[in-house]
């Protein structure tokens, strides 16, 4: 669910933020454009907390398989300690 708030929170903060930045520009208006900026960062950093700090502060972490050909694959939700086993015992092979 976090990421999918942060998703939300991304694509309203960059569409509103955007938006309202190119608004004050074209009116010249200092405080649309820091406005815009700041609405857009808000988005930004909230998308990352949601998405990364969050899940990475309860010992969790997301191993991401990219093979050679193919599609990658993300494997999310994993312990950090049960993800490096699994990593040393695949490096060995």
């Amino acid at each position: 669910m976090g990421m999918y708030a942060g998703l939300i929170a991304l694509a309203l903060g960059s569409y509103l933020g955007v938006s309202w930045f190119i608004d004050g520009v074209r009116a010249a208006s200092v405080s649309l454009v820091a406005v815009g900026l700041l609405v857009l960062l808000f988005g930004v950093g909230v998308d990352f907390v949601l998405a990364t700090v969050l899940p990475g502060s309860k010992g969790r972490c997301r191993v991401l398989f990219v093979p050679r050909k193919g599609s990658p694959v993300c494997v999310a939700g994993l312990e950090i300690k049960a993800a490096d086993e699994a990593m040393s015992a695949l490096s060995k092979r």
